[in-house]
């Protein structure tokens, strides 16, 4: 039996991958890794999101007030003033540029803790709902004594978690990704599904962890016969959309989650998809 370790974020790059389904042993790798991939780890949507956010159009305009109210003080500085009134006059105009730039900092700083607010809170919701117990929510624990015929019970038995494993030369292990097929979101749809909560830690990323994760994840949602799945992303995660859209995804509408944070939902039409 192989020895498993508790650091995913710790992990070396050497191995091979197995993805497998979710065990409850895999718990606390899992919410680390989601703490890790959504937070402030290396390459987190948290991080992407204020790396974008700094490079988008109101930025550039604050960037741009902050520039001209500092050179506007830098002329002034240099400017000797023939009479009091000049003076005074040169008084307000550094006290505007000064005013200028304080506000398009404090805008700044705004926007960005805004972002951060939304990303902690969304991790929060996260690890108190569908990862607090992800046995019994995507691996539907109670329900695998049940022989109830209920329509909303048979339906949460398509939920379905799966693990990326590291298996080491030394035949140790670490989880270093997962994903989950979830058919509880999509009530407008109740015939669809949505993938959630995929990750990847960084040090095994670029290695083909997310794309075996979606086709297990697939392969589950065809065997039964759910015929769209949905996905919600950030706008700013460039490497995860293109590999979602490689796979037939397309991008359907976008928001402002909690009002900061640029999230887009593709869907994949399953019936129509070749993948």
């Amino acid at each position: 039996m192989s020895k498993s370790s508790s650091n995913p974020l710790q992990a070396p790059a050497k191995g091979r991958i197995c993805i497998r389904p979710y065990r409850d042993s895999d718990s606390e790798p899992i919410r680390a890794l989601f703490v890790d991939a959504f937070g402030t780890g290396k390459g987190s949507i948290l991080r992407a999101a204020l790396k974008g956010q700094l490079a988008d159009k109101l930025s550039m305009c604050l960037y741009t007030i902050g520039s001209i109210s500092l050179c506007s003080q830098a002329i002034h500085l240099s400017t000797r003033y023939s009479s009091h009134k000049d003076q005074d006059n040169y008084n307000v105009l550094i006290y505007l540029g000064q005013a200028m730039l304080l506000a398009a900092l404090a805008t700044l700083l705004n926007r960005a803790y805004k972002v951060y607010l939304a990303v902690m809170k969304f991790i929060q919701l996260g690890l108190d709902g569908d990862m607090l117990d992800i046995g019994e929510h995507y691996c539907w624990r109670s329900l695998q004594f049940d022989n109830s015929d209920s329509s909303k019970e048979n339906e949460r038995r398509k939920n379905g978690y799966w693990v990326a494993e590291l298996i080491q030369e030394d035949g140790s292990s670490i989880i270093v990704g997962g994903t989950g097929i979830d058919v509880t979101t999509t009530r407008n749809e109740p015939s669809s599904a949505e993938l959630r909560r995929m990750v990847v830690s960084p040090l095994c990323r670029r290695r083909g962890v997310g794309a075996q994760l979606i086709e297990v994840a697939l392969n589950h949602a065809r065997k039964h016969n759910i015929p769209s799945v949905y996905i919600n992303t950030s706008v700013h995660q460039h490497s995860a959309l293109s590999l979602y859209e490689k796979y037939g995804w397309v991008r359907l509408k976008d928001f402002w989650y909690l009002g900061s944070m640029h999230v887009t939902t593709l869907k994949l039409d399953l019936k129509n998809s070749g993948t």
